[in-house]
């Protein structure tokens, strides 16, 4: 129970909109490999900027399948100092983009861009040309455009897979693993809408599940202290339930009228209540998508991170 608490716990504080300008859209994960022998600092920056690349092409620079990659490899094509007091470190570099499957390694496209750069050093001299990569260059938009539609075919041959996978999983009661899988499937799929279905489904379910532990909770509570500060300790409990459902609604409903039945001496305590009632009844006609991805945004992040195996260059 303490680690489902948490868990919700968790989700409410995640700041997640499953309608947003990134939802259903194909994720490029931005990652750099460790053989481009790069500082942290520029590693920031050149992943910084791959994640620009890949919002401004459409794409998310995020999402619930790291399975998709951008990333680049950097070649330094001349290095000279300025004849400038103080004297400046000027490079000429050719980056390579490229976009691909980072778990198989198959490549899906690439293209090259080249740049100059200058800086009181080799690493700002780095980082300066870096800055001049042009996420709308028609090279990239072309690099993008290839690797979404190659991107785009594979969901479709395993968005059935994924689907079938998914259901088996809330069916073990695996709700929050089964929700971020289905998240993966992009507008572009035909399963599209079908997974979606599901997920508004499987996040209703995840919810009822925590809030009725959250009502247990807020029940434990009042019963141990039903003259002095249980009621407060209910109230702070409560105030965690999330998009309920009617059933869950009526419950919650029922034991905040209790207590302020016995409390109702005391007008703080039926506001307090009258309110929490209020916020329920707005969150019942939330969308069970924003509450589904909540939930599965706390799953994700808990996951470990995957070690990509490409080598593509």
């Amino acid at each position: 129970m303490r680690k489902l608490v948490t868990f919700v716990l968790l989700c409410m504080t995640l700041i997640v909109n499953a309608q947003d300008s990134q939802s259903g859209k194909i994720a490029l994960n931005a990652t750099v490999a460790t053989t481009e022998n790069i500082t942290d600092k520029t590693y920031d920056i050149i992943t910084d900027k791959l994640n620009l690349v890949a919002t401004s092409n459409g794409c998310a620079g995020r999402g619930f399948d790291d399975r998709f990659v951008i990333t680049a490899h950097m070649q330094l094509l001349d290095e000279s100092t300025t004849n400038t007091a103080p004297a400046k470190t000027a490079i000429r570099l050719n980056v390579t983009i490229y976009v691909g499957d980072g778990i198989d390694g198959t490549l899906f496209s690439s293209c090259n861009v080249e740049l100059k750069g200058i800086g009181d050093n080799k690493e700002e001299a780095f980082i300066s040309a870096i800055r001049k990569i042009k996420p709308r260059d028609s090279a990239l938009i072309s690099c993008i455009e290839t690797g979404k539609a190659k991107i785009v075919s594979y969901y479709e041959s395993v968005a059935p897979s994924i689907i079938t996978k998914a259901k088996a999983k809330a069916s073990g009661g695996h709700l929050e693993e089964a929700i971020a899988d289905l998240l993966a499937i992009p507008t572009a799929c035909s399963k599209y809408t079908e997974a979606q279905s599901l997920i508004g489904k499987y996040g209703q379910e995840a919810c009822d599940k925590a809030n009725m532990k959250i009502i247990t909770s807020a029940r434990a509570a009042w019963a141990a202290d039903p003259d002095g500060n249980g009621a407060t300790k209910a109230a702070q409990i409560l105030n965690g339930i999330d998009c309920p459902s009617k059933s869950i609604l009526a419950a919650a409903k029922e034991l905040s009228n209790e207590i302020a039945a016995r409390k109702q001496s005391v007008a703080d305590q039926r506001l307090k209540f009258e309110k929490l009632q209020a916020k329920w009844e707005h969150q019942e006609t939330m969308s069970r998508i924003d509450a589904a991805a909540r939930v599965a945004e706390a799953y994700w992040n808990s996951r470990p991170r995957v070690v990509y195996r490409f080598l593509w260059w």
